[in-house]
């Protein structure tokens, strides 16, 4: 029995990846919160082109200081890490139990305050199963694939 042809859409990881995966954030002593993120995940389109913009602004600088005959500054280690936080905060999309308004700056202000949610929010957006239904298991397409 021959399998049916898939189009190149239906590979499109990207455009998976936007859709949003919710998960329950799991405290310091695996308890679980009732608190909820929604996460795109690392390689939709909308955080790559974030992160290649973030590439091409700093590779625009030291081409410019290039041409004029100046060392490109070292890009101190707290700019980079706001960058890295903005990038990071950008796949948190929506939340519940949470009173205030999920908006950017609460989102990363939350993330700012809690390293144990942020690895939680990396680690299910870079799991790209997570965006992705399993042949073996279709009826839980939304079930974290990635155990904390």
């Amino acid at each position: 029995m021959t399998q049916a042809a898939v189009s190149i859409a239906d590979l499109n990881l990207k455009t998976k990846c936007e859709k949003g995966f919710e998960f329950e954030y799991i405290d310091e002593h695996e308890n679980q919160t009732g608190i909820f993120l929604t996460v795109i995940g690392s390689a939709s389109e909308k955080i790559r082109k974030a992160s290649y913009a973030a590439h091409d602004r700093d590779a625009r600088k030291a081409a410019m200081d290039k041409k004029r005959g100046r060392d490109t500054e070292v890009k101190p280690l707290e700019e980079w890490a706001e960058e890295n936080m903005a990038l990071t905060a950008m796949r948190v999309i929506a939340w519940r139990g949470i009173s205030e308004p999920c908006t950017p700056e609460n989102v990363v202000a939350l993330l700012q305050s809690n390293d144990i949610l942020l690895k939680q929010v990396i680690e299910k957006s870079d799991n790209v199963a997570n965006f992705t239904k399993s042949k073996s298991n279709s009826s839980s397409s939304s079930q974290d694939t990635n155990s904390n």
